[in-house]
């Protein structure tokens, strides 16, 4: 049994909110929230410390206090870091979702007279209405 499969995406403007129940509706926007709450802090502790670390540097004072903001500012760029990479990871994760759901998929049975005859499917979660058409 010979058959065409081609998967498209449907336009941008067309595209239908992922289906979530109410629970990770919430968790999303509590997620969201919390992680752009973290990421302000982080950044506006970060920058209180470089300047001060600045100010130092300039005026030669590069004692312990100096050098304990500079270990400072280190580790909490790299703990900054891992932290935005995971939530980006997690993000990329519900965006691929979304775009699977989207997904138009066209099944083409060869013909004998050349047409093709496809049937179209829409995402399994979504209530399937299959058509026949001449390509």
């Amino acid at each position: 049994y010979e058959f065409k499969l081609h998967a498209t995406l449907r336009p941008l403007n067309k595209w239908r909110l992922l289906s979530l129940s109410r629970y990770e509706r919430r968790k999303i926007v509590c997620s969201v929230t919390f992680h752009l709450l973290a990421i302000t802090c982080v950044v506006w502790s970060i920058w209180v410390l470089l300047q001060r670390v600045i100010q130092e540097a300039k005026h030669s004072k590069l004692g312990w206090a100096f050098w304990t903001k500079v270990v400072v500012v280190v580790v909490g760029l790299i703990g900054g870091i891992s932290f935005v990479f995971a939530q980006v990871k997690m993000y990329y994760n519900l965006l691929k979702r979304w775009r699977s759901f989207n997904k138009v998929i066209l099944i083409c049975d060869k013909s004998t007279d050349g047409e093709n005859t496809c049937t179209f499917t829409q995402h399994p979660l979504q209530h399937a209405v299959e058509t026949e058409f001449i390509v």
